[in-house]
């Protein structure tokens, strides 16, 4: 369980922990939800939901669930929305093993620009919210990762023609992108446009055995986290970080 917290904790500050065993979630595939999201959310409304199964291999199975359940200007008056992520190991995630709301402006997406405001529960715990003191040390202290250099890497990108992916929430429209690093294929990404958010479909990354595949989406989605009340303490997740981090 301290693993899963402080990958939890990790999302929620949009920080990557880099654990020394086997971790019930794939740092693979959070790289590859976090750098989706960093491309903006502008596309997306209230309602919109997404929800994936990933599958790490060993029976390390995890389901996430991203939901936008509000609109608000932030303190800057920029239009940001508000997104619940939920992930956990069971498909419905009626007890999630970690909750978060982020109120992320819609042009900047999730990156150390556009997190305005960030609600945290793990497990059992009641939410709490990161101070605005806290939440500005914590973004700060974490570097954006680089953009991806193509010719540096030795990476080719190849996108295949519009197919229909057969997948758990359906059969969907699909283009698959496909990710080659000195000809060995690193990633193949089937992005469509009929889903909300991340707009992604399913993903391979065949040289680790990891799989990640939408198995739902809508436009009904409501808050799932209760937030405190105004009178209750902000949280202090520095103390917690530390406490949880794995050894390196």
């Amino acid at each position: 369980m301290s693993q899963l917290k402080s990958w939890a904790l990790a999302l929620c500050a949009v920080l990557s922990v880099e654990t020394s065993g086997p971790s019930l979630f794939s740092d693979s595939v959070t790289h590859v939800l976090l750098r989706h999201m960093m491309r903006g959310v502008s596309a997306a409304g209230p309602g919109d939901w997404v929800s994936y199964r990933a599958d790490a291999g060993g029976g390390r199975v995890s389901f996430w669930r991203f939901s936008v359940v509000g609109t608000e200007k932030d303190s800057l008056g920029r239009d940001s929305l508000w997104i619940e992520i939920e992930l956990g190991q069971d498909r419905d995630l009626r007890a999630p093993l970690a909750q978060i709301r982020l109120l992320v402006v819609r042009d900047t997406g999730l990156s150390n620009e556009g997190i305005a405001r960030l609600f945290v529960a793990l497990g059992a715990d009641k939410p709490h919210e990161v101070s605005p003191e806290q939440l500005g040390r914590i973004l700060q202290s974490v570097p954006n990762p680089p953009a991806r250099s193509i010719a540096a890497g030795g990476e080719t990108i190849r996108s295949r023609p519009e197919t229909r992916l057969m997948t758990q929430a359906g059969i969907l429209p699909a283009v698959p992108i496909e990710i080659y690093q000195e000809g060995s294929l690193l990633q193949r990404i089937w992005m469509s446009y009929r889903l909300p958010l991340l707009h992604l479909a399913k993903l391979e990354m065949p040289a680790i055995g990891h799989v990640m595949e939408v198995i739902g989406f809508g436009t009904d989605a409501q808050p799932r986290m209760v937030l405190p009340g105004p009178g209750e303490l902000k949280a202090r997740p520095e103390s917690k970080l530390r406490s949880t981090a794995p050894a390196r």
